[in-house]
């Protein structure tokens, strides 16, 4: 049952203002958007309007969307109600500090320091500890910033926020690679395999070729360089580039009910002949009124210009933070911990107190045993004190290009850093691209495959209309012609 409430409810435990009974509610969920698109008769004009809260039983149970934008059409209204934790854009943060705090402190931070407040509640087991600032962001934008921050997954449950280590299981579903699913589109994409690797430093050390545990009817050969400086650097690196591009990238969208058991970040397995793929469930479209799926696209990439967006952007990223490496050289050999966290593991804080000359270090799964004396350890966190100045260094200096260019899951804006003017290239609500030119305060014009929308247009001499072309007289300042083209 679908039940409507005013705008200003929060509690939707009551039957609300009254029952709605829709023509259509089709929910369309991925990681970016959680909305329904809705129909209903004319009888529910006075609930079915701008900012009224409809609770539905959606694939994650019940859950509030705010009706936006109705629009009457065909004796019906139809709107897009968006989840209600898209309230969260309407609430700004100028500046919040967490300051050595997990996941859970952090939002609660970032959520204390909003204007105006609001009713939401939030929630995460994400243990890790750190220390940054939000500022100038919607509420909304600055709990996508905390995610990314803490590794992990954004998601929303009635007025609670919630950012998970992880995101969907694997309910033993596989599909035969190839196989033949009603109403299925399957885009492959073999660009990147690489079955035979040689791999070699920017100053041209090679450790020779590295062979995948794959073989296809024929080799994928591919050179390939890392911004590493000794063997053990690119060995590691070179073996974790095989092992991500050793497969193809699938994406599967599938407009039929043959897979209803699953939720976002499921793990599906493709198995082929010579290799299984683990898929997860990148968006879906739910129809309420009948508790089915009836669309559903999984893989391995998403085969967008938005996922094309997003990928350059990590990858700007990854390049910034490869450069910021910690190497350390210490004691009785190199110690490279590339970018991640050490942990010392000691058996006893005792031992190294009274001087125990040996310490593992593992990074990454590889355990180094560094032959030391106790005062090295200090020395050591001096060393891991400079490489985070280093990669803080880098972060700025990417936060400063974003201020000219900025790849966003959602596109690209170009601005610059003392102007409000923006250039964005984007989605329309009907996911068409388009560009547009703002002042910082209006969208003045919006450019589309086939259509523009602007104010004013100034042409010096001429232009084609239709089959005319309009130009002035010349030698005259006050007369217009029009000519056939």
């Amino acid at each position: 049952m679908i039940h409507a409430f005013l705008p200003s409810d929060t509690d939707f435990t009551s039957n609300g203002e009254r029952p709605v009974s829709l023509l259509k509610a089709i929910e369309k969920k991925d990681k970016d958007t959680w909305e329904v698109e809705i129909s209903a008769s004319l009888d529910y004009l006075d609930v079915i309007k701008q900012d009224y809260i409809l609770q539905m039983p959606t694939k994650y149970g019940y859950q509030p969307f705010r009706i936006d934008n109705p629009e009457t059409f065909n004796n019906s209204i139809r709107s897009i109600a968006k989840h209600i934790a898209y309230d969260l854009k309407n609430h700004l943060v100028t500046l919040a500090t967490p300051v050595e705090m997990n996941c859970t402190e952090a939002m609660n931070e970032v959520l204390a320091h909003a204007y105006p407040t609001c009713s939401f509640s939030v929630y995460s087991d994400i243990a890790s500890i750190k220390t940054f600032s939000i500022e100038n962001m919607t509420l909304f934008d600055a709990m996508v910033e905390l995610s990314k921050r803490y590794n992990g997954h954004l998601d929303f449950d009635g007025f609670q926020v919630r950012i998970t280590a992880e995101q969907g299981e694997d309910r033993g579903i596989n599909i035969e690679y190839g196989a033949n699913l009603q109403g299925a589109k399957v885009t492959e994409n073999w660009d990147l395999v690489v079955t035979e690797l040689y791999p070699v430093t920017t100053s041209g050390l090679t450790v020779g070729w590295l062979y995948s545990d794959i073989e296809y009817d024929r080799p994928y050969a591919r050179r390939v360089e890392f911004d590493v400086e000794n063997e053990e650097q690119l060995t590691f690196q070179a073996n974790l580039y095989l092992n991500r591009y050793k497969v193809p990238r699938i994406n599967y969208e599938v407009s039929s009910s043959s897979i209803q058991n699953v939720f976002l970040g499921d793990t599906i397995q493709v198995v082929a002949r010579q290799f299984t793929i683990f898929t997860e469930v990148i968006s879906y479209e739910f129809n309420i009124l009948t508790q089915k799926i009836i669309r559903l696209e999984f893989g391995n990439f998403r085969n967008t210009l938005r996922s094309f967006f997003g990928e350059m952007r990590a990858e700007i990223e990854e390049v910034a933070l490869r450069k910021a490496q910690l190497k350390i050289n210490e004691v009785s050999g190199d110690i490279e911990a590339l970018g991640q966290n050490i942990t010392i593991i000691a058996q006893d804080l005792a031992n190294v107190e009274a001087g125990s000359s040996e310490i593992a270090a593992r990074v990454d799964g590889v355990t180094i045993t560094v032959t030391s004396q106790t005062n090295k350890i200090n020395d050591l966190q001096t060393a891991v004190d400079e490489n985070g100045n280093a990669i803080q260094s880098n972060a700025d200096a990417i936060a400063e290009q974003k201020t000219h260019y900025d790849f966003g899951t959602d596109g690209l804006t170009i601005g610059k850093s003392d102007s409000p003017g923006q250039i964005r290239l984007e989605y329309d609500t009907e996911n068409k691209p388009q560009v547009v030119i703002s002042d910082g305060f209006n969208d003045t014009t919006v450019i589309k495959s086939n259509s523009m929308v602007t104010k004013n247009i100034i042409i010096e001499e001429s232009a084609i209309l239709g089959n005319h072309k309009v130009q002035k007289l010349s030698g005259s300042t006050s007369v217009t012609i029009f000519l056939p083209v």
